[in-house]
């Protein structure tokens, strides 16, 4: 199944990117072009997203592809001081492989972008399932409820990455902020490592929020993460190589996003009986983008 031609590149150019300047951590006082984001997202907005996601792996042949699309809405929450941001479902996924993606959910949260907790009317669904399964009643607890947390840890993590984790922040074209932090690496359970890694956060200002739109008014938010070691010829064959990088693109005003680009490659080094060196790779990349101002569905439609 053919990729994305734009989705690709912009992996291709996220694994040439690489930050040479110090972090601006040490500045008294931040220059005139230093940008600091704002969360202020305008009540009632609604608008569509589109999502498409590619698994692929060395060997394989090809590429896992799919593409699904779903409506966005803000509204009031269960309390004064709360906000719900409503996912709709648009119809279903292009591809199998897409049914087995996380999925969106309604998130709510506060009048501060703080996130307080997710919904999922298929909750009750994985309630029923487990109640046919003949399992202790405690047992069947515990699997509801690490259920709901697992579902609570994805959007609250998407959140963060796409809202939560940059309200207030400042930061200055040219200077990117640098910090230690772990990052999982491996293509499976079994192979998976936690090593040390470097975090880089830049930011580009002006940028278009959309590509057709002449004004600058966005800026692209990148963050790159990578192992601090190198591999040594003399070190053992298995050893797992890897990164993560992520693109955002956002009004620095009201922080309502306007594209994500997600890029994770994992890379698995061996020995062959002979020997010889082999490598496996394996690239996952996601790209949403959000348009705003179009009308939801009609009230009664399926929710994520």
């Amino acid at each position: 199944m053919p990729c994305s031609p734009r989705l690709l590149l912009c992996a291709a150019l996220l694994l040439g990117m690489c930050s040479c300047t110090t972090s601006s951590s040490a500045r008294r006082e931040l220059p005139a072009n230093a940008v600091t984001l704002r969360f202020a997202w305008p009540e009632g907005f609604s608008g569509r997203v589109e999502q498409h996601t590619i698994i692929q792996m060395s060997g394989q042949g090809g590429a896992m592809e799919s593409r699904r699309s779903y409506w966005l809405r803000e509204e009031p929450g269960a309390r004064e001081d709360q906000r719900r941001l409503v996912a709709v479902s648009d119809g279903e996924p292009s591809s199998v492989f897409g049914s087995f993606m996380d999925p969106e959910v309604t998130i709510i949260f506060d009048r501060e972008g703080n996130f307080l907790g997710a919904e999922n009317p298929q909750q009750e669904a994985v309630r029923e399932l487990l109640e046919a399964l003949p399992l202790p009643a405690e047992e069947k607890e515990q699997a509801q409820q690490g259920a709901v947390a697992a579902l609570a840890g994805v959007a609250r993590d998407r959140w963060e990455q796409r809202v939560g984790a940059w309200r207030g922040v400042t930061l200055v074209p040219g200077e990117p902020i640098r910090r230690k932090t772990k990052l999982w690496l491996g293509q499976s359970f079994l192979e998976r490592e936690e090593v040390e890694a470097e975090e880089r956060i830049s930011i580009e200002p002006a940028v278009p929020c959309t590509p057709d739109e002449q004004e600058r008014r966005c800026v692209k938010l990148i963050v790159e993460v990578e192992p601090l070691r190198a591999y040594h010829e003399s070190e053992p064959c298995e050893r797992a190589e890897g990164f993560w990088h992520f693109i955002l693109v956002t009004d620095p005003q009201r922080l309502l996003p306007y594209s994500v680009l997600k890029v994770r490659q994992d890379e698995m080094n061996g020995c062959r009986e002979d020997g010889s060196r082999y490598t496996r790779q394996s690239l996952q990349a996601e790209e949403l983008t959000f348009t705003y101002g179009v009308a939801p569905p009609a009230p009664g439609s399926r929710t994520l």
